[in-house]
């Protein structure tokens, strides 16, 4: 008995000392638990901003606002006189259609209508314009229409302006008239400018304008006036801003194009003695572009070729042309036709 409580004693003491042996073991086990956590930072920057609404308006200079400068003729004094007073070859309307008011549209041409100016609208975004238009009026003016259809007893003068396909009848109360204008983002680029900034700018190839056309027109009762009776001063002006954001284009508007005919910058020029003069001379774009010069008329008859010819941009008035000039009295004016298909004529006046 003795003994074996010896030996249970061993067994346990030998027990204790292989357990606190792997007590020890994994005391020492450096291995990581698994998971863990980390970072990084970055500093954040921008490329910046572009506005991307450009707006661009074309509207009729100071000098077009003679397009409504007009003339009226009740009793007809042109058409009986077949234009006598005006200078040879001046051309009026068809007597049978002639409505009594002229307006300057080229050079000696006159018509019941006058020219067309146009705003243009050369933005990204749709643009409002809005057109005035009122008569200034003296005791001494004749009546004003409130239609087209004047009088056939009373004088009565009918002037309508038309903006797009709205037409305003003209009077002493302001008439407005409001179209909206798209514009064309597609004609616009982000690109960099000479500074290396990023800018939103108009294409090279940029095209497909929209514009509104402006005219005016008029008639006047074919009846006698006193010989006090005078005509009304009109004012046309235009103002725009950018469209609302709900506003809708108008329909009536037309594509702008950049076309242009047969044209002299300066038509005035000096004579010197034995000395041709050089004028510079734009033939016109497109299908409205001249060849050439069809002829240069003189006191209604065309000069000879060997008083002019046309060469390198030029037209060229010969020195022998020159010195005949001045042998003449006065000044002496020249009318370029122009080969194109609208024969576009140009005045030129030359001085001592």
């Amino acid at each position: 008995m003795t003994r074996m409580k010896r030996g249970l004693a061993v067994a346990l003491a030998a027990t204790m000392v292989l357990g606190n042996a792997f007590t020890a073991f994994a005391a020492d086990d450096t291995t990581p638990a698994p998971g863990g956590t980390g970072n990084a930072t970055g500093a954040g920057s921008s490329e910046g901003h572009v506005d991307k609404e450009k707006t661009n308006v074309v509207l009729p200079t100071t000098a077009d606002t003679t397009t409504f400068k007009y003339t009226m003729d009740p009793e007809r004094l042109i058409q009986e006189t077949e234009g006598g007073k005006y200078d040879e070859g001046t051309v009026f309307p068809d007597k049978s259609s002639d409505t009594g008011v002229y307006f300057l549209t080229a050079p000696n041409t006159y018509a019941n209508t006058s020219n067309t100016l146009q705003v243009i609208n050369k933005s990204s975004c749709d643009v409002t314009l809005s057109v005035d238009v009122e008569a200034t009026t003296a005791a001494t003016d004749i009546d004003l229409a409130t239609s087209s259809t004047v009088s056939t007893t009373d004088p009565e003068l009918y002037l309508g302006l038309t903006v797009g396909s709205e037409t305003k009848v003209v009077s002493g109360t302001k008439q407005t008239v409001s179209k909206t204008i798209a514009g064309n983002k597609n004609n616009f680029e982000i690109a960099l400018d000479d500074q290396g900034e990023y800018v939103y700018q108009e294409k090279a190839s940029a095209s497909a304008w929209k514009a509104l056309n402006i005219s005016m027109a008029g008639s006047v009762s074919k009846v006698d006036i006193e010989e006090t009776t005078t005509a009304p001063q009109v004012t046309v002006t235009w103002t725009w801003v950018k469209a609302a954001d709900d506003a809708t284009p108008d329909t009536d508007t037309v594509d702008y194009s950049s076309k242009t005919g047969p044209s002299i910058a300066t038509t005035t020029h000096s004579l010197v003695a034995g000395t041709a003069i050089t004028i510079p001379v734009n033939l016109g774009t497109d299908d409205l572009e001249a060849t050439g010069i069809d002829s240069v008329m003189f006191l209604g008859s065309p000069l000879g070729a060997a008083n002019y010819y046309y060469e390198d941009g030029n037209l060229v008035i010969t020195a022998a042309s020159v010195d005949y000039l001045l042998s003449l009295d006065g000044d002496s004016n020249f009318t370029v036709v122009f080969n194109d298909t609208a024969k576009t004529e140009v005045e030129l006046t030359f001085t001592k």
